[in-house]
């Protein structure tokens, strides 16, 4: 009996793309049915770029297959052959920080994963003179597409028509509270470069959590500074109690009398005959 393998089907050649010159529709008919077709075959199409997000098998490997881990396990290994169990106490640790790296990482993949900011179900479109509501993955370059209060942008577009006012806050963050940082870019024109070596700041900042008490690098650490003070009489005789109880507080007793002597003169009785 002779077994015949089925044959092979021959690959399909790529589909050579062709380029297709920037088509300006009119904002009352929009491209034609078949116009939109042509671009969407040449790759003209809106396709959404899929975000750039961890698997959960990469996240479990990534925390787990380390460097440092595998110094830990073939330390533990070593450990065990000898029978020396009381010296595993670190293990523990060890496999506290890979299940917190890995909970952390899962539960950052799945917000990543529940926001929707980017994309919409349905934008409406002007085709062949008439407006119609298609899935934004259909839509092409050179779309003639309507927005109403509330759209969303599902792509880089160009206002031929009307006005349009952009709400940009969900997409940079403007409109999270930010309490504290080294510096702030704000929009979409401003790369880390530009304030990094040209519009004046630089790239020295506070990092890990430090910006809460300290601030970017500036010529003002290399100045140095004097403060001068100047009260009058008045002046201190008014804030003199305060200031004392302050320096008693923190037990600076030197400090207090520092301030109150100079007005002890004063609460004394003067002899009789004794000049003021």
């Amino acid at each position: 009996m002779t077994l015949r393998l089925p044959a092979k089907k021959k690959a399909e050649p790529e589909r050579k793309l062709e380029k297709i010159e920037v088509i300006c529709a009119a904002p009352e008919t929009g491209l034609t049915a078949q116009q939109a077709a042509l671009l969407m075959e040449n790759g003209y199409g809106n396709t959404a770029i899929e975000p750039p997000t961890k698997t959960v098998g990469q996240i479990v490997k990534s925390n787990l297959f380390t460097y440092f881990n595998l110094v830990f396990f073939i330390l533990a290994a070593c450990i065990i052959a000898v029978g020396s169990w009381y010296n595993l106490t670190f293990m523990p640790v060890v496999l506290a920080n890979i299940a917190i790296g890995i909970f952390q990482e899962l539960r950052a993949k799945k917000t990543l994963d529940n926001l929707n900011i980017i994309n919409t179900p349905k934008g409406t479109v002007i085709r062949d003179g008439q407006q119609r509501s298609v899935p934004v993955e259909e839509l092409v370059r050179d779309d003639i597409v309507v927005f109403a209060t509330g759209s969303q942008i599902y792509a880089d577009a160009v206002v031929v028509s009307g006005e349009c006012q952009v709400n940009e806050a969900l997409m940079t963050g403007e409109a999270d509270e930010i309490k504290n940082a080294g510096s702030i870019f704000l929009g979409k024109n401003v790369p880390e470069a530009l304030g990094d070596y040209f519009a004046g700041p630089n790239h020295t900042l506070p990092t890990s959590g430090t910006a809460r008490f300290s601030s970017p690098l500036s010529v003002d650490d290399f100045v140095k500074k004097s403060s001068f003070i100047y009260y009058t009489r008045e002046a201190l005789g008014q804030v003199q109690a305060r200031i004392a109880d302050f320096a008693e507080r923190e037990g600076l007793h030197a400090h207090a009398k520092s301030v109150t002597i100079r007005y002890e003169a004063e609460k004394m009785p003067k002899k009789e005959g004794e000049p003021l």
